[in-house]
């Protein structure tokens, strides 16, 4: 067992917890230090070299009290918990040291950097930040409930260096909120559902990522959301190929053009009658629909 009041980590070639820890401040690790730009803290990455890896032990605990607890690393295995408390501020940050891609989850190409679900029931956190504007592309999927049930607020997706994404794959990814800002745009091939707060969709979170910067939705997807949701993409659009139906018991907000290959079928201010959790929730009357910016909806039809 070991205590501190909070612990900062340079090293280059990784990183191993084979102990019960006890922080109470925020700490920032760096496993594959790389270089001096390797600053989590700040969210630069830096180029770590690809050695340093981030290991802890099953049946062990990582715990900070109220507050960030932030790894860079090569890659991660997270066999204890990591507990950051419940409060503003407690906040887990994991990301890539080298800019490789990200796997959540789902992992279909083998890629740099793989969370996975066992990881990820292991976080005990108000939210969890993966990724940064030095990161690559990020591909998640098959999200059950279960997975996410210890983060109590936020699992926010970042992949803004430049050409980054977010694609969403496989089978319905469930949170309590998902917040994703990509530089060239979000692909979301399966039903995205939050059980308690938002889902918000950044397709060009820099501005900076062109055209191409789209917001994609497969045929038939929905986005289920017990609170609100925002979709925008600045300098690219938002295109569905087929059907899309957006729902949410609160406000639905379009930011940027709208195209479909079918039906959009929109719905703000929704009941909740087939919740993930618990007993159908009544709409509470403040659920508005907003075309703002440069918002428009065509749905093509026939």
């Amino acid at each position: 067992y070991s205590e501190f009041f909070s612990l900062n980590i340079d090293v280059n070639n990784g990183i191993t917890v084979n102990t019960n820890l006890d922080l109470d401040g925020d700490s920032y690790w760096r496993a594959d230090y790389g270089n001096a730009n390797n600053v989590v803290a700040e969210g630069v990455a830096g180029t770590g070299d690809g050695v340093g890896d981030f290991t802890s032990a099953s049946g062990k605990a990582i715990t900070n009290k109220d507050a960030i607890f932030g790894v860079i690393s090569n890659e991660i295995y997270l066999n204890s918990t990591v507990n950051v408390g419940t409060q503003e501020g407690a906040d887990v940050i994991f990301n890539v040291s080298d800019g490789g891609d990200i796997g959540i989850v789902i992992d279909p190409e083998d890629l740099d950097y793989h969370i996975d679900e066992v990881e990820l029931q292991n976080i005990y956190a108000l939210n969890l930040e993966i990724g940064d504007d030095t990161s690559g592309s990020i591909t998640v999927g098959n999200i059950s409930p279960v997975y996410t049930q210890n983060i109590l607020n936020d699992v926010e997706m970042e992949a803004t260096a430049e050409g980054g994404q977010v694609v969403f794959r496989g089978s319905d990814a469930i949170f309590k909120k998902v917040t994703t800002f990509a530089d060239k745009g979000i692909i979301v091939m399966g039903n995205i559902t939050t059980t308690e707060e938002d889902i918000i969709l950044d397709g060009d979170a820099t501005g900076a990522g062109g055209a191409d910067a789209k917001v994609h939705f497969y045929d038939g997807v929905k986005l289920k959301s017990f609170r609100d949701i925002q979709i925008g993409a600045r300098s690219g659009d938002i295109w569905a190929d087929g059907d899309l139906t957006l729902e949410a018991r609160r406000d639905i907000t379009i930011k940027d053009p709208l195209t479909a290959n079918d039906d959009v079928i929109i719905h703000a201010d929704s009941p909740d009658d087939s919740p993930v959790f618990g007993d159908p929730v009544a709409s509470d009357g403040e659920g508005d629909f907003f075309l703002i910016e440069e918002g428009s909806i065509s749905a093509k039809t026939g």
